[in-house]
C-alpha cells in the first residue's frame, strides 16, 4: 500500500512539499512573513469561486458551512485529503506573498479596464444548478412555458441571484469577473433566448439575456480601487506558477525511494522537475 501511494500521490505531494520549503526559506531572506489569516483568505476566495461562480460580480455573503460541505465533496471526487488540500493552500499563499511586490497596475491599465467593463454591456438573468439533469429539468419547464423568474426563484443555487428571479449585474464583453464561456454565451444570444446548459466548474448554469445596457458614467474613485486590486490579483495568479516551476527545478533533491521514483517517471512530463529526470 506504502509503495502505491508513493507511486502515485507520492510525487505531487513531494513537489508541494519541497516547494513550500524553497518558498518559506525565499520568504524569509526577504524578510517576509505568512500570516495564518492570509492562508485563511486563499481558503476563502477558493470557497467562494467554488460555490459562486460569478462572485466577482458582487451580493451577499457565501455561506462558508455549505461551501465546506461542497469542498469535502469535491475533494473526494479527486480523491484528495483536506491535509493535501492545507498543503496546496500554504504554497499558494506563500507563493502570492512572493510574487506580491513584484506586480504592479500603472494608472493607464486601470483606466482601460474601467472602460472595458463599463462598456456596451448585456443585462442577463440565470439559474445556476450542481447537475446536468437538473439543468435540463430546468430548461424544461421553461421550454413549457413557466417564466425564467419563477424557475430561478425556486430551482437556482446563486444565492445573491436567485431572490431577484435569476438577475446579475450587467457586465461587458470582456469583464474578467465573469467567466469566459458565459460571457461568450451571453452575448451570442438576442434578446429573450435561453442558452442550452453551460457548465462552469462544478455548477451547471442557464442564461436568458434581458437586453442591452449602455455604457456607465464616470466611476467613483473607490470602484477605480476595487479594478485596481482585481487586475493585481490576475497578475499575481498569472506569475504564481513560473515561480512554482523556478522553485522546484532550482531546488537540490536526491530519490533514493525506487517507488517514488517510479512515481515521477509516471507523472506528466510538464510537472516533473529536472532533478527527478536524472
Amino acid at each position: 500500500m506504502v509503495e502505491l501511494l508513493l507511486r502515485t500521490h507520492g510525487p505531487v505531494l513531494f513537489n508541494e512539499l519541497v516547494v513550500i520549503a524553497r518558498a518559506d526559506a525565499e520568504a524569509q531572506k526577504r524578510g517576509l512573513t505568512l500570516r495564518d489569516e492570509q492562508i485563511d483568505e486563499e481558503h476563502q476566495r477558493f470557497l467562494r469561486s467554488m460555490v459562486d461562480p460569478l462572485s466577482g460580480l458582487g451580493g451577499e455573503e457565501f455561506n462558508r458551512a455549505e461551501a465546506e460541505k461542497v469542498l469535502d465533496v469535491v475533494l473526494a471526487e479527486k480523491g484528495l485529503s483536506r491535509e493535501e488540500y492545507r498543503l496546496g493552500l500554504k504554497r499558494t499563499s506563500l507563493l502570492r506573498l512572493l510574487v506580491k511586490g513584484e506586480v504592479a497596475v500603472s494608472d493607464e491599465e486601470v483606466e482601460v479596464e474601467v472602460r472595458r467593463r463599463t462598456g456596451p454591456r448585456v443585462s442577463v438573468r440565470h439559474i445556476q444548478v450542481g447537475s446536468l439533469l437538473q439543468a435540463e429539468q430546468a430548461l424544461s419547464e421553461l421550454r413549457a412555458g413557466r417564466p425564467f423568474e419563477e424557475v430561478a426563484m425556486r430551482l437556482s443555487g446563486h444565492r445573491a441571484s436567485a431572490p431577484e428571479g435569476g438577475l446579475l449585474p450587467p457586465f461587458s464583453r470582456e469583464d474578467p469577473r465573469v467567466p469566459a464561456t458565459l460571457r461568450a454565451a451571453a452575448f451570442a444570444l438576442e434578446p429573450g433566448q435561453v442558452s442550452d446548459p453551460i457548465r462552469v466548474g462544478n455548477w451547471y448554469h442557464l442564461l436568458r439575456v434581458e437586453g442591452n445596457v449602455p455604457p456607465e458614467g464616470t466611476p467613483s474613485e473607490s470602484a477605480r480601487d476595487t479594478v485596481r486590486e482585481e487586475l493585481r490579483r490576475i497578475r499575481e495568479d498569472e506569475r504564481i506558477p513560473g515561480v512554482y516551476q523556478r522553485l522546484l527545478n532550482e531546488a537540490n533533491v536526491e530519490i533514493h525511494d525506487p517507488a517514488l521514483r517510479s512515481g515521477y517517471h509516471r507523472l506528466d512530463p510538464a510537472r516533473r522537475p529536472k532533478w527527478a529526470e536524472e
